[in-house]
């Protein structure tokens, strides 16, 4: 249900917000780097959920539609696909652990130095901002097979938060890195039927975009 409300918040947002003609919309790519995935519970192993494991640098694409509030303040929704990576350690995770996440979010961006410094226009491209919203979750297999047996897969999301400081220059193209948490779900259940398995993933990583604002 908090799912569903939060998808139509946010489409509603965009709707309203296309047809107000109000704001900008950023295009942007990069890449997650330092990621991390803990949460991890397979049958049959020794991996316990308070392990941590890496997770390989993959792409992200996305986009971000915001309305200026006040000269400080812009707010708006947005979303991103990171595209599917998986595990570094497959001596001990299987390769076919492949997944890819879709967060769709509000965000909040503050240009601190807009107005208190606004006669040096280097520090008025700085920012600082905020997503939270829900997190789409998927992975390549529909089965999987480990030590315990073959299993059925089935994945859920969950929360989707970050926080990220940028620089927009003077001809439109941003730079950004931002700490982001992916929350989501895994249930393995065996196709024999006699056990299943739920693991509650926390995958955060250290991202770095590049983006071009377009007027609307």
């Amino acid at each position: 249900m908090r799912k569903i409300i939060t998808i139509l918040l946010i489409a509603g947002f965009f709707a309203s917000a296309a047809s107000a003609s109000l704001g900008e919309l950023n295009v942007k790519a990069g890449v997650n780097l330092a990621g991390k995935a803990k949460g991890l519970n397979l049958p049959g192993t020794t991996i316990n959920k308070g392990e941590s494991f890496d997770i390989n640098t993959g792409a992200v694409l996305g986009a971000e539609y915001l309305i200026p509030v006040i000269d400080l303040v812009r707010l708006g929704g947005g979303v991103q696909y990171l595209l599917p990576r998986r595990f570094k350690d497959l001596k001990r995770i299987p390769d076919d652990f492949i997944y890819s996440w879709i967060p769709i979010y509000f965000t909040a961006q503050v240009n601190p130095f807009i107005t208190l410094l606004s006669q040096n226009e280097h520090l008025k491209g700085i920012f600082v901002k905020r997503n939270i919203g829900y997190n789409f979750f998927n992975g390549d297999a529909s089965t999987v097979v480990i030590t315990g047996g073959e299993f059925k897969t089935k994945y859920s999301g969950g929360v989707y938060y970050s926080i990220g400081v940028g620089y927009e220059f003077p001809f439109s193209l941003i730079l950004e890195l931002a700490y982001s948490v992916h929350k989501s779900k895994v249930s393995l259940e065996s196709k024999a039927g006699y056990s299943k398995q739920d693991s509650d993933i926390s995958y955060d990583n250290v991202g770095k975009n590049i983006g071009y604002k377009f007027k609307i």
